[in-house]
């Protein structure tokens, strides 16, 4: 794939970091580019897996304690999610239930939920709504100790970190960079795998379906961006 062509086709503009972080070397900002869609492929995946196992994690919990309709019970009258606090929460059922259409059964409404939705489940109001339940999603989590609470907040900001790259993915945003700098940088991709990983540990997943839905060339892809621009 030739830089010139890239370049044509994707802008210069978005080319430049590139460029910029291979020293203004053509051949390698083109390889760069390739390099990075597929460490975001390989991480895209991950997230993917990771986001099915956690709402279906989430499922089951909930339809322990509030049956095995939650979802659509929970913006009924008198449902744990009926209220004005609980407006972004309900819009994002409801909407779910629009496009599947009234008869959607409990399985397909998980699975048109996104990641954002599951997210928010730990969030201080939505936690309290399911009845405070939501951290047996995560049995195997480190007890809490002075210096870190393993609490919702510890959830809920830790799946905003596998949230934000998601989107940047989604985006088509280079995951390849430092923050800010045309510099290639893979430290934060590998704390979100090494988080990724943690979370799933935390759930009990095995590790024989961890080490099948990881990512085996995500670690490759890093040490070629990073021998690219020594």
């Amino acid at each position: 794939m030739k830089f010139n062509e890239l370049e044509t086709h994707f802008s210069s503009v978005r080319l430049q970091r590139y460029l910029l972080a291979c020293n203004g070397d053509k051949a390698k900002a083109a390889l760069l580019y390739q390099l990075n869609i597929e460490l975001s492929l390989a991480l895209f995946a991950q997230i993917g897996s990771f986001e099915v196992m956690l709402r279906n994690a989430i499922n089951r919990e909930m339809q322990k304690q509030l049956g095995s309709q939650w979802l659509k019970d929970s913006i009924d009258t008198g449902g744990c999610f009926c209220g004005p606090q609980f407006r972004h929460t309900s819009v994002n059922i409801m909407d779910a239930l629009l496009k599947l259409g009234g008869s959607a059964t409990n399985d397909q409404l998980v699975s048109a939920l996104g990641f954002g939705f599951w997210r928010y489940l730990f969030a201080p109001q939505q936690y309290a709504a399911t009845r405070n339940c939501l951290l047996n999603v995560f049995p195997a989590r480190p007890a809490s100790a002075p210096q870190q609470h393993y609490n919702a907040r510890y959830f809920f900001n830790q799946l905003a970190v596998i949230n934000r790259l998601r989107n940047r993915i989604a985006h088509h945003e280079p995951v390849c960079f430092a923050p800010g700098k045309p510099q290639v940088c893979t430290a934060g991709v590998n704390a979100n795998m090494q988080l990724l990983t943690r979370l799933s540990q935390w759930m009990n997943v095995p590790p024989h379906i961890l080490q099948h839905y990881s990512s085996q060339s995500a670690g490759h892809t890093c040490a070629q961006m990073l021998s690219l621009a020594a």
